[in-house]
């Protein structure tokens, strides 16, 4: 009689912990669904997060402003997936990698995303918590020895804790998918390896390679330098010492550009806000120039806007017709 107590005991124990959990899992389902509800009725914060993500696609930088409407929508609606992801966006723009750990670890490692498990694998590597990278991802790789995500991911992870043959293995293991993809970090970081391990014919052909692809990339220019110099072929040593320090003499100028640009969009969004809409005009012609071509259509937006804003057609029509060339 005591047994069958007891067996009957434990079976109720069992249920009740077993509903508690299911309990708990349909309690989160039906808060991502009340979530997604109450956003899809609040008409406001969907323009706002709709107009942000749309800014995150550029490469202009995440205004504070709009990054503290985007956290206050995400702390209204914690559980929307759309939010959710918006939101991880905007701390990558952000490159605040602190928080965005953070983030990431509060969502169960049973429930995270391919793209929540590499973004915490950039966050690692970007922190230098190679042992925490390495502990995540070795086995992911090992179990996707094709996957060339993780298995970079794990490369780096090795190669940044010197661990030169392990680095190289998780590499050469995706080499051809690699090289395919011209995935210019990983043939960079492969050239390294066969420099430290001083194999300078191997690292001058990868480095080549990786110069091909990106002949901006200082890194490869510099140690195919110092890897021509070590095979005493001083004539191409010193071809190379040249564009190593021009491409750092151009990259500090384009710094320096790009410097002036930020505090030009930030004056611009506050101009725009407060209906300055000549300072606008202003603003968006002098960024106009050093922009990148993927940026420009949102300044000729901003001026054609400003110029109806402003009652004048003809000039609104003008920056129009520069907006359009875009889209072609």
């Amino acid at each position: 009689m005591l047994k069958t107590f007891r067996v009957n005991y434990f079976i109720i124990q069992f249920i009740l912990i077993l509903s508690l959990i299911l309990s708990g899992i349909s309690c989160q389902s039906d808060t991502k669904q009340d979530d997604a509800i109450l956003l899809a009725e609040d008409k406001q914060a969907l323009a706002e997060i709709t107009r942000i993500n749309r800014n995150l696609a550029t490469e202009q930088p995440l205004l504070p402003a709009d990054f503290e409407s985007l956290r206050k929508i995400y702390e209204k609606y914690p559980q929307a997936e759309q939010v959710r992801n918006i939101y991880q966006s905007a701390l990558v723009k952000r490159e605040d990698w602190v928080l965005l750990e953070k983030f990431i670890n509060e969502i169960p490692a049973d429930q995270r995303t391919r793209a929540d498990q590499l973004n915490l694998g950039k966050v690692y590597l970007k922190l230098g918590h190679y042992e925490d990278l390495n502990a995540m991802f070795k086995p992911l790789a090992d179990a996707n020895p094709n996957d060339a995500d993780f298995n970079s991911l794990l490369g780096f992870g090795y190669f940044h804790l010197g661990q030169n043959d392990e680095a190289a293995a998780y590499l050469d293991r995706i080499w051809e998918t690699i090289v395919s993809e011209k995935r210019i970090d990983e043939i960079t970081t492969r050239g390294l390896i066969y420099f430290r391990q001083k194999n300078y014919p191997k690292t001058i052909e990868v480095l080549e390679k990786a110069f091909e692809i990106n002949p901006l990339n200082s890194t490869a220019t510099n140690t195919l330098s110092r890897a021509y110099t070590a095979n005493n072929n001083v004539e191409k040593a010193e071809e190379f010492r040249k564009k190593t320090a021009e491409i750092h003499r151009n990259a500090e100028e384009f710094e320096a550009r790009s410097m002036r640009n930020v505090g030009l969009i930030y004056d611009l969004q506050t101009a725009w806000t407060e209906k300055k809409y000549s300072e606008v005009i202003s603003l968006a012609n002098r960024i106009l120039p050093d922009a990148q071509e993927k940026n420009k259509p949102a300044l000729y937006q901003y001026i054609a806007e400003s110029y109806k804003a402003m009652g004048m057609k003809t000039e609104a029509e003008a920056a129009l017709k520069e907006l359009e060339k875009f889209k072609k």
